[in-house]
């Protein structure tokens, strides 16, 4: 019967302390320590496979290589899907982007065109001069804040004229995104300079709007 096989099933141990409607989420993000350092605690508590519940979802939580091999090669395909979200399916126009659309036909047949047409080798090669251009002009870039850094401070005789600190996250941020719309529109919008202000116009206003709309996503 379906009572005697549900106990015949054996699940993973959940971490105690789950409250009602929020689950774990007081544990995970109101200790004041990074999320990877409370899940790590849990797992010398509970072993290397455990339950978590994020709000009423519950949550499988694998913390060695052992056992991500096994959810990525011997049981990839029951693991293949994402659960379930309003958000994605409101954003992603019913779940029809490729990195959100769930296991199935659909998916496979966007797979094998984005194998084919988008990621395959004579593709890639065509495309390769796109981010070598984006990471000659980054680095181009760069050279020419320390340039225009050393210049100001050489009147001034400072000893610390060598040294520039920069928001590499950020740069590092736009560079990411010029290359993507390179690959996708054929044009790049982002350009870091000395002042450590974007170009001013439309088009760079436009292109630090969707990167700061990606990083808070």
């Amino acid at each position: 019967s379906t009572r005697n096989c549900n106990q015949l099933v054996k699940h993973p141990p959940e971490a105690a302390g789950s409250w009602p409607i929020v689950g774990h989420l007081v544990q995970l993000v109101g200790s004041g320590k990074p999320l990877f350092r409370v899940l790590g605690d849990m797992a010398d508590k509970f072993g290397p496979i455990f339950m978590v519940r994020f709000g009423v979802y519950p949550t499988l939580v694998v913390s060695t290589w052992e056992m991500a091999k096994e959810c990525f090669t011997s049981n990839d395909k029951f693991l293949a899907s994402r659960p379930p979200s309003a958000a994605s399916s409101y954003m992603t126009y019913d779940h029809a982007m490729f990195g959100f659309s769930f296991y199935g036909p659909y998916w496979r047949e966007i797979r094998k065109i984005s194998t084919l047409h988008l990621l395959s080798h004579r593709r890639l090669e065509l495309l390769k001069h796109v981010p070598h251009t984006e990471i000659h002009n980054f680095i181009k870039g760069l050279f020419g804040i320390w340039k225009d850094h050393q210049k100001q401070q050489q009147p001034t005789g400072r000893e610390d004229r060598d040294s520039v600190m920069l928001e590499m996250s950020q740069l590092f941020g736009y560079l990411t995104l010029n290359v993507v719309l390179s690959l996708v529109v054929g044009k790049r919008v982002c350009n870091y300079h000395a002042d450590g202000h974007l170009d001013d116009g439309e088009e760079a206003g436009q292109g630090q709007k969707l990167h700061q709309t990606i990083t808070d996503f």
